[in-house]
């Protein structure tokens, strides 16, 4: 291999396997541990003298007290005893090991002679325990008459980790826990109700009708008595008729209204009793000699069951259609249907019909038997028939009205029970006892079209806003031929100019007054307005909105969002609709949504990305179903959206619609991917991530991390490392391979404690961090300043980031954060959390050629509470450093011991010391290599640094490269960039403006500064 290739070879690797030799490190070492554990499973002769086991959870107490009652849960039941109900209540006594623990009950129970099979029958709901045993009970019904029975019991916890079982009553288990004797059951509905023309809303002149039924129990030999009312309302409410009878024999009945007591009981009602004309419903209910009760059952499924007319047909039969209006227009498809009848009781009127001809007998519905009056409301599946005004003595306020809904009870031929868009027409049949009838019928305009705004000019400026357009209505129907076409035309606009949520201007304009309504006969009808709002528009982002609206109440609306920034005003245009000719930058340019991608699919983390045509807000909402639990928002205005979901669940199906907001609001609905299962499918740097985010997300393992400042990255202790078990190998930890899982375990402990591994973060950004815990303190305000009167202040992100430009000088450095100072003794927590170019209070920043922007700055709580922990992190990062200082030397000691003890076997500690520092050793040697420089540099073909260059870097804002920043190359040729998050091109410029080297770069977590080595020519 030549020199060129090597260092070719050796470039790659700093460039790109470099950076992550950390995360591989981590993962080379449980690779390792895994490997050891089975190595020792199979050879060592002791590897069943120890037992290490990774995880929480031991198992669960066996219950005690085991008890039985009756149904009530108090009502005791002996053992061998018997109860006279089918419904059991069995109890237990409940503990756990865990504290606290989630518990549940579990019966198994047989009946004599069936032998137990260790699974539950029934199980109780779960509790949580606290320390203090509690009582579970399990319900068992639908015990069978005449049996006897034995239980037994078990308790489980939430891992499904359950005691041994527990049989009650200390008998043998062919002898009976209990016996259910007897039971009684509930008698059935009342069936067969009659006699038909009681049942199907007819009219009869019979005031003293009689109403039939059949009675039945699961207990043959029970007798039973029934329960009758009658009402003429459908609600109950104000009954006629309650009547109980005597206890008789199983099978048909009846009732006569006004018969004799009977034996029976009058709650409400008496003997000799008739019924006056009008309209009646009745249900009956089955009782047996126990009391036990069925439900009702009500006589043609609660409308109207029979009608009592004696007029013989005198009476007057006369009522008009109020509404629809005639020749009116409506939005809906079930529209009130209403009537006004000119009989207060009904009287002379057997009953209405209601009909609505959609033009073809396929979609046309009727309804029949409506009463001619009421006091309340009937409800169907098919409809609701609503009375106002009857029984008050006066007959000018009586009206019917009558609303459809969905039901599968219509017939398919019936359209569901909707009117059809275009011209209908509505009828009400009106129909006396002795057969006379008449009919009203009325004419409504069913209009669901919305119509369309468009907008023809707009010019605004911030002196003034001025807006032309028009609102057209078209004709529609559901006929071929049109013949039922209607268009209920425009009729007003309403422009409203709005900032966030307040209404800056609003302005109605009629268009009945300006518009040419005896245009009848076009399909279309263009109404036009124009509006100019004469008022003071500060410079900023407004919300544009024209609402029209025709006659039958329809709405559509127009919406652009206009940035008004300018004095001079600005005039957007397009072509009128009516000439058909598009406009090369329409006003209106609808929000849409493409090149949906699902990237960086983990086990518990996805990456949403999305176009949009124009700049928009970014929404993902997700769930594990279309219901969507959880949502992320952005509010930045972007075209490329990118959109990160966490805490996913691995292995599953996650439903996700995007949704974004410009000019208008557009969503992309129903899409679905599944999570990862394993790490194994992941690559090995997302598979680092995603050990990181659990280690993060994990409240547990995350304080546990925040407690140990020198590993950072192999795991924060044995709960740590449990988890990453875990999220390799499952809940089971890795029990196929023996002792391996607590070799993992003390390779964490070991290391943890000695300080062998630590992250170096080296980050080439700026950073505010908490000299405690080592996190990034957001909302921090900066304030740059020196004697000579340069001043410079920021403020960092949501992860203690900033970026500062300052000129070379001596600076101090006030931070103001509430609860927070700059910590006094830096360079402790320098190395605990290993952030380079460390800020010290005592000697300022200064600044020379190099622009300032990599400097930590470590900060510490006010609070008096954290001075002992920040002794105690002193004291510790003290040890870890002089263990670190002297690796080597513990290294040779620690191998020179643990050798000579493996040879003499005294316990298998001094053999897993000795592999783990073996381990330890190569892992340091490795780590060696993850020296990678913090900056950028620019050399000449013979390696020589070239200084003084100008560097120009641009960033894509989404549309074009904007200049972000520009710097020169020092001395050395060496250059500092650290941006936020993005898309960035750097261009390499001679002193002559010569381009001399050019590349794009991308800057996100994995790749957080830009710090690129060009070679130029000589």
């Amino acid at each position: 291999m030549s020199k060129g290739d090597f260092r070719m070879v050796r470039n790659l690797f700093i460039k790109h396997i470099s950076p992550h030799t950390e995360k591989l490190t981590v993962l080379f070492l449980f690779m390792c541990s895994i490997l050891l554990g089975s190595f020792l499973t199979r050879s060592w002769p002791f590897r069943n003298d120890v037992k290490i086991v990774i995880g929480s959870g031991s198992g669960t107490d066996a219950p005690t007290q085991l008890a039985q009652y009756k149904s009530d849960g108090s009502t005791n039941i002996s053992t061998g005893g018997t109860t006279d109900e089918t419904t059991v209540v069995l109890s237990m006594s409940m503990t756990d090991p865990d504290n606290p623990a989630s518990v549940r009950p579990q019966i198994e129970i047989r009946a004599i002679g069936t032998d137990f099979t260790g699974s539950p029958t029934d199980q109780g709901g779960v509790v949580s325990y606290t320390g203090t045993p509690l009582t579970g009970s399990v319900t068992v019904s639908s015990l069978s008459s005449g049996t006897s029975y034995h239980w037994q019991a078990r308790v489980c916890d939430s891992a499904s980790t359950c005691s041994s079982w527990v049989t009650f009553g200390g008998n043998s288990e062919s002898e009976s826990d209990f016996q259910v004797v007897g039971g009684n059951s509930i008698p059935n509905t009342p069936s067969s109700l009659g006699p038909a023309d009681k049942v199907s809303g007819q009219t009869t002149t019979n005031t003293t009708p009689t109403l039939e039924f059949s009675l039945s129990d699961p207990d043959t030999a029970d007798q039973l008595r029934y329960w009758i009312q009658i009402d003429d309302s459908s609600d109950f409410s104000s009954l006629l008729v309650s009547y109980r009878s005597a206890t008789q024999a199983q099978g048909s009945r009846n009732f006569i209204v006004g018969q004799s007591v009977s034996g029976g009981t009058y709650v409400v009602g008496s003997q000799g009793q008739t019924l006056v004309n009008g309209s009646y419903y009745w249900r009956v209910k089955a009782v047996d000699a126990s009391g036990a009760e069925s439900g009702f059952v009500t006589a043609n499924s609660g409308a109207v069951a029979f009608i009592v007319d004696t007029s013989g047909g005198s009476g007057t039969l006369a009522f008009s259609l109020t509404s629809p209006v005639d020749n009116s227009y409506v939005n809906d498809e079930r529209p009130d249907f209403a009537w006004s009848p000119t009989s207060d009781d009904g009287s002379g009127t057997s009953q209405y019909k209601m009909s609505v001809a959609n033009t073809s007998a396929q979609d046309d519905f009727s309804i029949d038997s409506i009463a001619p009056a009421g006091s309340s409301s009937v409800v169907t599946g098919r409809y609701t028939v609503s009375y106002q005004g009857f029984y008050d003595g006066s007959t000018g306020n009586n009206n019917i009205s009558v609303v459809t809904s969905s039901s599968s009870e219509w017939p398919t031929t019936q359209n569901d029970g909707k009117i059809k868009e275009g011209k209908r027409t509505w009828t009400i049949n009106g129909k006396k006892s002795d057969g006379t009838s008449l009919s009203h019928s009325s004419t409504v305009n069913v209009d669901l079209t919305k119509p369309t705004v468009t907008v023809s000019k707009l010019t605004y400026s911030t002196s003034s806003v001025t807006v032309e357009g028009n609102v057209t209505d078209t004709k529609n129907g559901s006929l071929a031929d049109q013949s039922d076409y209607i268009r209920s035309d425009p009729k007003q606009a309403v422009i409203s100019i709005t900032q966030g949520t307040s209404i800056i201007s609003q302005s109605t304009i009629d268009l009945q007054q300006t518009c040419n309504y005896s245009d009848t006969t076009s399909t279309s009808l263009i109404c036009s307005f124009s509006q100019t709002f004469n008022q003071t528009f500060d410079p900023s982002t407004y919300t544009f909105s024209v609402t029209g609206t025709d006659k039958a109440g329809n709405q559509s609306t127009y919406q652009q969002t206009l940035a008004i920034i300018n004095a001079s005003p600005t005039t957007q245009t397009q072509a009128s609709p009516a000439t058909g000719t598009p406009s090369p930058s329409p006003i209106l340019e609808p929000t849409l949504i493409t090149n949906i991608k699902i990237s960086s699919i983990g086990l518990t983390t996805a990456q949403i990305t999305w176009n949009t045509n124009h700049p928009a807000t970014s929404k993902v909402n997700y769930g594990l179903s279309p219901e969507f639990e959880h949502s992320v928002y952005d509010g930045t205005l972007v075209i490329e959206h990118k959109m990160q979901l966490k805490d996913l669940l691995p292995d599953t199906n996650i439903y996700f619609e995007v949704i974004s907001q410009g000019n208008t609001t557009v969503y992309d609905a129903f899409r679905i991917f599944r999570t990862k299962k394993e790490l194994s499918e992941l690559t090995p740097i997302q598979a680092v991530s995603e050990v990181q985010t659990q280690l993060q997300s994990n409240p547990t393992i995350k304080q546990a991390a925040e407690t140990t400042s020198t590993v950072v990255g192999v795991g924060a202790g044995t709960a740590a490392l449990g988890s990453f078990i875990q999220l390799i190998f499952g809940t089971g930890g890795l029990t196929s391979v023996g002792l391996s899982q607590g070799i993992a375990n003390l390779v964490s402990s070991l290391l943890l404690s000695l300080g062998i591994i630590k992250r170096q973060r080296k980050k080439t950004h700026g950073v505010v961090f908490n000299a405690l815990t080592g996190d990034g303190i957001p909302g921090a305000y900066l304030i740059f300043h020196s004697k000579s009167g340069n001043l410079r202040s920021t403020i960092t992100n949501r992860d203690g980031r900033y970026t500062v430009t300052l000129v070379p000088d001596l600076y101090t450095v006030k931070i103001i954060k509430e609860g927070f100072r700059i910590a006094p003794e830096p360079n402790k927590s320098a190395y605990a959390y290993g952030y380079a170019n460390l800020f010290n209070p005592t000697q300022g920043i200064t600044v020379a050629n190099e622009p300032f922007t990599n400097m930590a700055i470590a900060v510490e709580p006010t609070v008096i509470a954290n001075t002992l922990r920040r002794y105690w992190r002193t004291i510790q990062t003290n040890i870890t450093g002089l263990v670190y200082k002297n690796f080597y030397v513990f290294i040779f000691i620690g191998l020179l011991l643990s050798g000579f003890a493996t040879f003499i076997k005294p316990s298998i500690i001094n053999g897993i010391s000795f592999s783990l520092l073996f381990m330890g050793l190569f892992i340091q040697v490795l780590a060696s290599f993850n020296k990678t420089r913090n900056y950028g540099v620019v050399v000449n073909a013979r390696g020589k640094p070239s200084p003084y260059l100008s560097l120009d870097l641009y960033r894509w804002n989404g549309r074009a490269w904007d200049i972000y920043t520009h710097q020169t190359t020092d001395a050395q040729g060496r250059y500092i960039l650290t941006p936020e998050d993005g898309y960035y091109f750097m261009r390499l410029l001679s002193s002559a403006k010569q381009i001399l080297a050019q590349k794009q770069f991308m800057v996100n977590n994995v790749f957080p500064a830009i710090r690129e080595k060009f070679v130029i020519p000589l």
